[in-house]
């Protein structure tokens, strides 16, 4: 089962594994830090359900059109909930109608062993840590099960991922709910857990102290220069322009994505969701009257669904129709995959011999300046790996 190159293609959404009536699927780590679908033949059934939810093997069209597809700028209403977010705010929104519901809402948080995952939450509480993007590949492990039970018993249900994980849970549930609201994020490829956990162990052997929170996306000088946030067990706490973060740097320049985001077919017609969100990158340039560096989302609405959403929201968000081609521009990540950086194998074949900052630097393309993906303030290759809100 699952005959394929899984090293090249396999874009680890867990799907198979979640499937398999006999577990015998489970995910090992590979040399890059990414999980794989490993099958025990003594357990196997020869059922094939793991092909049948193969994101690799089957693919799924949208009810809408790509080009067809309605465009908006939304960023919450409530100041304070858009400070703590990574563009606009509207996630939580979303996440909020579905908790008053008496629902469940899945997305990505850091664990408290600064793990990146998918978990649940019933409490407006719980939304907060999936708030803001992570910039590693979250581990799904049984959530498309628990989404599926949630689902059964008639609860709302809002999942948030990347398109693949969203196109994942689509092809496992093989039913439509009602009850069930999906946003992906525009995504440019994750990368290794494996390079962050490395980059977060420099950390703190640099600091002599444990990091407790890592902010990917801190807006304390605005939304278009934001910094990294890292807070250590001894109250002390560094920030860092994105641009000068090594580990960004190195995201940036497509040197430790997973194989499958450099042949992602997770694009245009191929997403699933009922609603894209990412940062509407060059805001300032499009639409200068509506921006005020505080955080803009630029939204698609994919569905009947996702847009009904929205119009229940409306006194809740600011929201202004945009071009598509607007968005776009500053998310390219919508219509094409990474381009693999020529120096990733060797990165890898060294990432156990050298220090991970040393690593990077040696490989990062230092001929594609971060500056440069700024330019005309639109930022070209960055995207949202957790749930972009």
């Amino acid at each position: 089962m699952l005959d394929f190159d899984v090293n090249e293609l396999c874009y680890g959404c867990e799907a198979c594994k979640n499937i398999c009536p006999k577990q015998a699927i489970v995910m090992k780590k590979s040399y890059d830090g990414f999980l794989y679908p490993n099958i025990d033949k003594d357990l196997c059934i020869g059922c094939r359900k793991c092909d049948e939810v193969c994101l690799v093997l089957n693919k799924k069209v949208s009810e809408k059109k790509f080009r067809d597809r309605k465009a908006f700028a939304v960023y919450n209403l409530d100041d304070s909930i858009r400070k703590e977010s990574s563009s606009g705010g509207l996630f939580t929104a979303i996440a909020n109608y579905v908790i008053q519901r008496k629902g469940a809402v899945f997305g990505v948080v850091v664990s408290d062993n600064m793990e990146i995952i998918h978990t649940e939450t019933e409490s407006i509480d719980g939304i907060e840590a999936m708030r803001g993007s992570k910039y590693a590949q979250s581990r799904i492990d049984y959530i498309f099960t628990k989404v599926l039970k949630k689902l059964q018993d008639g609860k709302f249900v809002l999942f948030t991922g990347t398109p693949c994980q969203v196109n994942a849970l689509y092809n496992f549930l093989n039913h439509n709910y009602d009850n069930l609201y999906t946003c992906d994020v525009i995504c440019h490829g994750v990368p290794s857990p494996l390079v962050f956990n490395k980059y977060l162990k420099y950390m703190e052997d640099n600091k002599d102290s444990k990091i407790v929170k890592y902010n990917f996306r801190d807006k304390t000088f605005g939304w278009k220069k934001y910094n990294i946030k890292i807070q250590y067990e001894d109250n002390n706490s560094t920030l860092t322009k994105f641009n000068e973060d090594i580990y960004m740097k190195g995201f940036l320049s497509d040197l430790y994505l997973r194989n499958s985001c450099y042949n992602c077919k997770c694009k245009t017609d191929n997403v699933m969701s009922d609603i894209t969100i990412g940062d509407f990158w060059g805001i300032e340039n499009k639409y200068p009257e509506i921006d005020d560096d505080k955080g803009m989302a630029a939204v698609i609405i994919n569905t009947t669904k996702g847009r009904k959403i929205i119009d229940i929201l409306k006194d809740n968000i600011f929201m202004q129709p945009v071009s598509l081609n607007d968005i776009i521009d500053g998310n390219p990540s919508l219509r094409k995959a990474a381009k693999k950086n020529k120096c990733r194998d060797k990165f890898f074949h060294n990432i156990n011999n050298i220090d991970i900052v040393k690593n990077i630097h040696k490989y990062y393309k230092k001929s594609i300046s971060i500056e440069s993906k700024l330019k005309g303030t639109v930022i070209k290759i960055i995207h949202k790996f957790k749930v972009v809100v």
